[in-house]
């Protein structure tokens, strides 16, 4: 059998947060010098989080057929091919956070107002009571002087409780001015700093690593398979014993720091890398509005940010593709996945919307917004490693994966409206109660679709990287032809697959991120209610919904692996359901 350490991302199980927060504010502190207002004050808050989850203690055991060519016949006989499992993981975090602002508003005269101000907002990372680890190429860790080269533990030079770099320079100025041009005509513009604090989540995979919490994996040769009945028999690392206490799932025995046992490769789920830093945006807009009569309102925006130091993830150890074989840099690991803060994005947006309110029991917003938005990455959080929070795929040459976000919408609008008949107040009662003051509302969503890549060859691994990443090769001369014909002609051909092919062995592929797009959304939510009110205190509610009223049906993205037998098609629905329709009847009193 193989072994290896260390935590292997979220396969099952749900972690039990409960995090705590106490907070004192300081009340705003207000002083007025004529045209100018002044006000600071501060806030302080001290944390605590807890994070228990029983993954991976609930062994993930396979039964793949591997012994006689069907998975139930392997289960019956009690061979399994693999087993995966791990002590209960537990994190504790404690810190505290502070900041102080100032702020000066100025009136020089009653149609303009000019606000500035800065924010103190300094980063003090909280300290992880159950350990963690960083990496330190070449360092020996005193603290378990068993451990391979390279993996260190607070305590160690380099690494200390908090895991991550403190700091004090996140100074954020802020500046915001407001024209009245006219009675009616108003125009806005601000501009400002804010950093991002990392919440728990970022966490949680910096425990689930030998000696501490360790996990194993477990693998049948062709001619030993694991017994279901006593899975932990042949492992010679535990000396054929079960490395967990039963109710506890902690492991066993509890060996000296300097006898503490590593299997190699070991996995280091989650590390910070050594200068990590808070992301931070700069956000900048200008607006117009005008109000056009007492009912009526249209408003006009650009809007715009750019985020750097984002977070990232990034294997530190990734294959390497050579001569045709494949290896890493360090052998005595898998996976070495750090958290750093490289990533950049951006956005730009332009933003229309008109509002009715009152006319005639009308109300009705409705937004336009033509939009785009880059970046490095969707998610820079190893607690969803595998999902959003990917690896770069190449991790050699980081601006590969620039491109536009997974979260990208280019044109997207909404509507809203509310309409209330009249409550026919002059009429008999029976037809004021029934016929009088219905409520009519939908809300209207038109927008793009979400972007896709074109996924490489080998399972996304042709590359030999190991971070199943890879994208397809574009074929010169062939355009993408996207959704053409008649809707079975998309559906069975979204784009021209001619125009992808698998990446060559050694190769990312060449052809971009979420290059595509897939089928727009298009639905309407209705609802229709009425009240019927009683002897003062009772009242009885009517109400019928409808969510995706004309049943307009809504695709999801096609088969984007350049080497599936699918390739190109769409075979499912996306987020928006076929039409559903409720009723009810509410009493309260």
């Amino acid at each position: 059998m193989q072994a290896a350490n260390g935590n292997f991302g979220v396969h099952g199980g749900v972690p039990n947060e409960n995090p705590r927060t106490t907070w004192w504010l300081s009340d705003d502190a207000i002083k007025t010098f004529g045209a100018h207002t002044i006000k600071f004050g501060g806030n302080f808050a001290h944390q605590y989080s807890n994070n228990l989850t029983t993954w991976p203690a609930a062994a993930n055991i396979n039964f793949s057929g591997q012994f006689t060519g069907y998975a139930n016949a392997d289960f019956l006989l009690g061979e399994a091919s693999s087993l995966f499992q791990g002590a209960a993981q537990y994190t504790k975090m404690v810190g505290v956070q502070f900041a102080l602002y100032a702020e000066d508003q100025y009136r020089p005269t009653p149609k303009l107002t000019v606000t500035a101000g800065v924010r103190w907002d300094p980063d003090w990372a909280p300290t992880a009571i159950n350990g963690g680890v960083g990496f330190a190429p070449g360092q020996q860790s005193q603290r378990f002087p068993t451990a391979p080269v390279g993996v260190i533990y607070p305590g160690d030079k380099g690494l200390n409780s908090t895991l991550r770099q403190s700091s004090n320079t996140y100074f954020e100025p802020r500046v915001s001015v407001a024209y009245a041009a006219t009675p009616t005509t108003v125009f806005r513009a601000g501009f400002g700093l804010f950093d991002a604090s990392l919440f728990g989540a970022f966490y949680n995979h910096t425990t689930g690593i030998a000696p501490t919490d360790p996990s194993y994996n477990l693998s049948a040769t062709a001619n030993n398979p694991i017994s279901f009945a006593n899975p932990w028999a042949s492992f010679g690392a535990t000396g054929g014993k079960d490395p967990f206490t039963p109710l506890t799932l902690l492991p066993q025995p509890n060996l000296p720091a300097n006898q503490a046992i590593f299997l190699t490769p070991m996995s280091i789920g989650a590390i910070f890398s050594p200068n990590f830093k808070l992301p931070v945006t700069q956000t900048w807009n200008a607006s117009l509005e005008k109000q056009m009569t007492q009912t009526v309102a249209l408003h006009l925006a650009y809007v715009g940010s750019q985020t750097y130091h984002q977070s990232t993830i990034v294997d530190l150890n990734p294959g390497i593709f050579a001569n045709g074989s494949q290896r890493t840099t360090y052998t005595n690991f898998s996976n070495i996945t750090e958290t750093n803060d490289e990533g950049t994005s951006s956005y730009h947006a332009l933003q229309l919307g008109a509002t009715v309110h009152g006319y005639h029991g009308l109300t009705v917003d409705s937004h336009f917004t033509w939009s785009k938005m880059m970046d490095l990455s969707d998610s820079g959080n190893t607690a969803w490693h595998g999902g959003l929070g990917d690896p770069f795929s190449s991790p050699a040459d980081r601006r590969f994966n620039y491109g536009v976000s997974g979260t990208n919408i280019p044109l997207a609008w909404v509507s809203s409206a509310v309409y209330t008949t009249p409550k026919l107040s002059t009429q008999n009662f029976l037809l004021k109660t029934v016929g009088g003051s219905w409520e009519i509302s939908g809300i209207g969503t038109l927008q793009s679709g979400y972007p896709f890549s074109i996924w490489g060859g080998n399972g996304g691994d042709s590359s030999g990287s190991l971070q199943w990443g890879d994208r397809a090769d574009s074929v010169s001369g062939q355009s993408f032809g996207v959704r053409q014909g008649s809707k079975p002609q998309w559906l069975a051909h979204y784009f021209n697959t001619a125009a992808f092919a698998p990446n060559n062995p050694g190769t990312f592929g060449n052809s971009g991120r979420n290059l595509l797009k897939g089928p727009g959304m298009d639905t309407w939510d209705v609802s229709l209610m009425k009240n019927f009110p009683f002897r003062e205190r009772y009242n009885v509610q009517f109400r019928w919904e409808m969510y995706n009223a004309l049943n307009h049906p809504n695709f999801g993205l096609p088969d984007t692996t350049v080497t599936d037998p699918n390739f190109g098609q769409i075979n499912s629905i996306g987020a928006i359901n076929p039409r559903v329709m409720q009723a009810a009847l509410k009493l309260s009193f």
